[in-house]
């Protein structure tokens, strides 16, 4: 076996080797993720705001006048929505949401932690179907329907995507603290003797895989 080939097969050793300390790091997490922490809501909302937008973009709250001015708006919105449901108007909440919200589609689908925790206490406790009371939130006030929440597979396949959130997060504090004892040197002759032969190493770049390099040099 030739010095390039050699190196080669040291790389894939090291690389195999370190594909199984990672997958080791990874099953040694302890990840606990509970059915409550996976749940996820779907509602339709309408927003009274209580910003303006400056500017730069930046939330510049209301003061107390306009914040209280937006709150009798809200009431008065639920106040109209509940007349004409007791009525049997036939209006749905779509149309209440086109008419009347300030921000954002009006359809929101989160799980815990996801959002202003108000709107979220309210969504994930409200009666599906139901339309609840104002709800003060961090951006305004919200009159929320929830459509519906989340099912088993639902639940199963949101555990399944934090749990494998979290244990890369653990990997990747656990990686951070061992690059802060390790220094790195080049060594320049093993890489100049492993490119050595090859015709144009300009295939050598940011862009090129580990493997894409791997089959240029030995399979051309």
């Amino acid at each position: 076996m030739n010095r390039l080939a050699e190196t080669a097969t040291g790389m894939y050793r090291e690389y195999a080797l370190a594909q199984k300390m990672y997958q080791a790091i990874l099953s040694s997490a302890g990840v606990e993720v509970s059915d409550d922490e996976a749940r996820t809501v779907t509602v339709q909302s309408i927003l009274i705001k209580t910003y303006d937008v400056d500017p730069y973009g930046n939330h510049v709250p209301y003061d107390e006048e306009r914040r209280a001015d937006a709150r009798r708006r809200a009431a008065a919105i639920l106040q109209e929505i509940r007349d004409g449901m007791a009525n049997y108007t036939g209006v749905s909440f779509d149309t209440w949401i086109s008419r009347y919200n300030e921000a954002g589609t009006g359809t929101d689908t989160f799980g815990k932690g996801e959002r202003d925790r108000t709107f979220e206490e309210a969504a994930f406790s409200q009666e599906q179907g139901k339309i609840g009371d104002i709800v003060e939130t961090a951006d305004g006030y919200r009159i929320i329907k929830v459509l519906h929440g989340s099912d088993d597979e639902e639940i199963r396949i949101n555990k399944e995507k934090i749990a494998a959130k979290r244990r890369e997060e653990a990997f990747e504090t656990l990686y951070n603290a061992y690059l802060k004892n390790v220094s790195f040197v080049l060594d320049e002759d093993a890489w100049n003797r492993c490119i050595s032969g090859v015709d144009d190493v300009t295939i050598i770049s940011s862009e090129d895989s580990f493997f894409d390099v791997y089959e240029w040099i030995f399979h051309g």
